[in-house]
């Protein structure tokens, strides 16, 4: 089974290589309660108990479905949503005890998200509002939209990462 895990782009500008068709990977995954964004899916999770003295620092669940591990920032079992995306989470933003899921790229595609201005000088994205442009491999940087001069616009278009299609692998041992 396929599935589409985001990577944001500011991921692949700091540090990460950009992933390419064929490419194996392997990231921490976060499932987020985002049910209209890119690469949405429905997952019919497990939850795994978190083993005492782990490093529970962060509050959540261990997730699972197959080979697929995933971290869920909520707190009860029964509030886990069945529909979602998948995040990679490459910077530490979940505890040490989440095992990366590993895979190989089966297609890779750009994001190009829809913002709305929501303040000085924030935007957010606009749910559902995106476009895919199918590559090869990712970019390594990505275009932000217009930084021109005021005033500044209420929506704009960016590239906010990609969608990478992953096969995942089951892990060994």
């Amino acid at each position: 089974m396929d599935v589409d895990v985001f990577l944001a782009g500011w991921e692949i500008e700091c540090c990460q290589p950009p992933p390419a068709e064929g490419d194996h990977v392997s990231w921490p995954l976060v499932w987020a309660d985002d049910p209209s964004g890119p690469g949405a899916l429905e997952l019919a999770w497990s939850v795994r108990p978190v083993a005492a003295g782990a490093g529970r620092n962060v509050p959540g669940l261990l997730l699972q479905h197959g080979p697929l591990s995933a971290w869920w920032a909520g707190t009860a079992e029964e509030e886990v949503p069945g529909r979602g995306t998948l995040l990679a989470d490459l910077h530490g933003g979940m505890p040490h005890h989440v095992q990366p899921t590993g895979g190989r790229v089966v297609r890779v595609q750009v994001v190009v998200q829809l913002y709305r201005r929501a303040g000085t000088p924030t935007y957010v994205p606009v749910a559902g509002e995106f476009e895919l442009r199918h590559v090869t491999r990712s970019p390594r940087w990505f275009d932000e939209g217009s930084g021109g001069p005021e005033p500044r616009p209420e929506l704009k278009r960016m590239q906010s990462g990609v969608l990478v299609g992953l096969r995942p692998e089951a892990a060994a041992g």
